[in-house]
């Protein structure tokens, strides 16, 4: 091995595809075949469309096969300094985003049915003294509990369908699958609506019962 080639690379190298003369004219021309490039091109050309991908290395030989693999959609700033910095409309934003890339990776890998190993194992974030305590703590209320069920269990879906199409053979002729599907948002808005900081919140004590005062006529003897 190179002295900055990845260790991983010994089980699996990287191949090199053999040389083409390159056309003449093309409808895209993309500069760069790592995951951003190749994903790109390969929704251009299923679109009907010509292109041409090139690359000054091998395909994922850059950035795209030296990463760690870590697939996480969480973001280095928390939720609190993004919306210092931002304002909570682009944090919220933001981070939205995140979690958008991140479910669209498992489309990406069930859909083309990529042999990967990928699985799904959680995020653990520890507080070594007290101020990271207090800081994760605060970040709690901007957990949802849609984000929590995700994390552990990926996208949720009533039903395979209601995620990705392709996962069933009378999908076409289905009658109830757009019903599952507005089932499917209904729980997930109602998760969404729902943060970390309120599960954990001490509960409210019950409302006094209603004192109702009832007239009492004698009748006379």
């Amino acid at each position: 091995m190179r002295k900055n080639d990845v260790y991983w690379w010994s089980d699996a190298p990287l191949t090199a595809p053999e040389p083409k003369p390159v056309p003449a004219a093309a409808d895209v021309v993309i500069v760069g075949a790592g995951y951003t490039g190749l994903a790109a091109a390969i929704r251009l050309a299923r679109a009907g469309r010509s292109v041409q991908v090139f690359d000054r290395q091998r395909p994922g030989e850059g950035a795209s096969t030296r990463n760690g693999g870590i697939t996480s959609g969480n973001l280095r700033p928390g939720h609190a300094e993004l919306a210092k910095r931002f304002g909570e409309d682009r944090a919220v934003a933001i981070l939205a985003e995140a979690k958008a890339a991140r479910e669209d990776l498992y489309r990406f890998i069930a859909e083309e049915r990529i042999d990967c190993d990928f699985a799904l194992t959680g995020r653990f974030s520890g507080a070594s003294a007290p101020g990271d305590y207090d800081r994760l703590a605060r970040d709690a209320g901007a957990i949802s509990l849609v984000e929590i069920v995700e994390a552990m269990e990926g996208p949720l879906g009533m039903t395979e369908c209601s995620l990705h199409a392709g996962n069933c053979g009378i999908e076409q002729s289905c009658g109830v699958r757009a019903n599952w599907r507005r089932i499917n948002d209904v729980v997930v808005e109602a998760l969404r609506s729902v943060t970390l900081a309120q599960m954990l919140a001490a509960p409210a004590p019950p409302p006094e019962p209603e004192t109702r005062r009832i007239a009492l006529h004698l009748a006379n003897a």
